[in-house]
């Protein structure tokens, strides 16, 4: 037998329809807005990711000059000093040669 249902019954089946509809609602708005925070997140990601690389590029880019520079420079230093210690030679030779000059 199927029980009759009164007005009361009704209006709280309806309050629990509208009810179970807004959570509903509620529940796609919640969804829509995680999904476009995953998808900001996800181009965010995209964005540094490429952010880092480039920089990467450009240090190790900016890395080379320097070690190319700093070759560059330990190569003039150790010319400088080659010739230095040439310099130094010879002037010792003839600081001997006057010393000798004026022994005789």
């Amino acid at each position: 037998m199927k029980k009759r249902l009164n007005m009361e019954d009704y209006a709280t089946k309806k309050h629990v329809q509208k009810a179970g509809n807004n959570i509903l609602h509620h529940t796609n708005d919640i969804i829509k807005h995680i999904n476009k925070v995953e998808n900001e997140l996800f181009d965010f990601r995209a964005s540094m990711t490429t952010k880092i690389n480039s920089f990467e590029e450009n240090f190790n880019e900016f890395k080379e000059t320097v070690d190319e520079k700093f070759n560059v420079i330990d190569d003039r230093f150790n010319n400088l000093e080659n010739r230095f210690d040439s310099l130094e030679s010879k002037l010792d030779k003839v600081l001997v040669a006057i010393t000798l000059n004026k022994a005789s």
